[in-house]
């Protein structure tokens, strides 16, 4: 499963690669890596910016099951804001079937000193334990939220509860 996603970011052209690993498969040797050119994030990965739309809060805080949620959000970014790979992984890798995904309302990175508020980034990332709601989700091992910016501007993180590391090139939006 891990192979397919690293090859469906490769075939998306939409920037950066992404490669995953976990406990029992490396995507490369520690001592190959460049700290300063890769980006490896413990289960968390975001895409492109796109403009914020109140549209998108009101979606994430409908009543609607989390897969509905998640196209409909796709629909709204645009498919280089939220990857059809991505997409298709949680598809494929739902082991507690609707109760696996999480859409979380939207977030404002105002609040984080330590972040890019420009870039919407934060070098430890941004879903943390409250933002996963997990008395909410008890089930859940996807996760995705929507932070924005005071511009207007926005990013979707998607996180993975579990031992998957994502290992990706940093590219400028």
């Amino acid at each position: 499963m891990t192979a397919r996603i690293a090859l469906a970011s490769i075939k998306s052209n939409n920037g950066s690669p992404v490669w995953l690993e976990d406990s029992r498969i490396a995507a490369v040797a520690g001592s190959s890596i460049d700290r300063s050119t890769i980006d490896m994030d413990s289960g968390e990965m975001s895409f492109r910016l796109f403009d914020f739309s109140p549209a998108i809060e009101e979606l994430v805080s409908r009543e609607l099951g989390s897969a509905e949620k998640l196209d409909s959000l796709q629909a709204i970014v645009g498919e280089p804001a939220l990857p059809n790979y991505l997409l298709e992984y949680i598809r494929r890798f739902s082991p507690n079937g609707e109760r696996s995904l999480a859409v979380h309302p939207t977030g404002s990175i105002a609040g984080y000193g330590d972040a890019d508020q420009e870039a919407i980034v934060r070098r430890r990332g941004l879903i943390g334990k409250s933002d996963r709601e997990e008395k909410k989700y008890p089930q859940a091992v996807h996760h995705i939220k929507v932070f924005r910016n005071e511009a207007g501007k926005a990013r979707v993180f998607y996180r993975y509860h579990g031992s998957i590391k994502f290992l990706r090139m940093r590219a400028a939006d």
